[in-house]
């Protein structure tokens, strides 16, 4: 068409598209919050034994879930050189999750706490993760119909204006000028913005991690 503005507006709108969230990595956070909450389980079933907290760790290492059984077996191969402590600060952050970080969380209180209450807190955390998981799928499930809509939207659009491109070019003569590009500019703003915003709708604001680092060390090993 040789349209600048639409040209600037199909790379804005692909960059966009590509930047988005897609539906497998909703379901790949889904599955990860699964499967620590399984993990807590086996926690739980297996803490208070004569192996202490250290040969749970090892034990649960080669059966946990696929999700999370690269960053168990990592932290089960440090407990052989490091100690308890500095490699569960390691395994809140492989593990990325709030969630995980409550896991964490309770298996530093085995060393102060009874293992029948830590227990009981792995048996609320796996109960927590899985509410949660399952409340996700509630929530991507209501909007999977507004999704849809923008999408056939988007695509009944580019259709029709595809067909006036090939068949009706007189029809879209007046955007070759220079006042026709500028009102192409007003369009495709306020298309842009009005599915910028419905995707700002459908985004699930993820909870923030309480064993997060609060600083990124610079250069020279010191707090940024």
């Amino acid at each position: 068409t040789r349209w600048v503005v639409a040209a600037i507006a199909g790379g804005v709108a692909a960059w966009v598209v590509a930047g988005a969230r897609d539906a497998k990595q909703r379901r790949a956070i889904d599955k990860r919050t699964e499967a620590i909450a399984l993990w807590a389980e086996m926690l739980r079933d297996a803490i208070g034994t004569a192996r202490g907290v250290e040969g749970v760790l090892v034990a649960t290492a080669a059966t946990a879930p696929l999700p999370i059984r690269t960053e168990v077996q990592r932290m089960a191969r440090r407990l052989q050189h490091e100690s308890l402590d500095s490699v569960l600060d390691d395994l809140a952050d492989d593990l990325d999750h709030p969630i995980g970080d409550l896991v964490v969380t309770a298996l530093r209180l085995t060393s102060t706490a009874g293992g029948r209450q830590v227990r009981d807190v792995l048996a609320n955390l796996a109960v927590a993760a899985y509410a949660e998981a399952e409340s996700r799928r509630r929530i991507e499930v209501a909007r999977e119909r507004p999704r849809s809509a923008m999408r056939y939207t988007a695509i009944i659009i580019g259709g029709f204006v595809t067909l006036l491109v090939i068949f009706s070019r007189r029809y879209l003569e007046p955007y070759h000028s220079a006042l026709g590009q500028v009102v192409l500019v007003f369009v495709g703003f306020y298309w842009t913005a009005g599915f910028w915003w419905m995707q700002r709708m459908g985004r699930v604001s993820p909870v923030e991690r309480f064993l997060a680092p609060d600083s990124i060390p610079n250069g020279d090993g010191a707090p940024a």
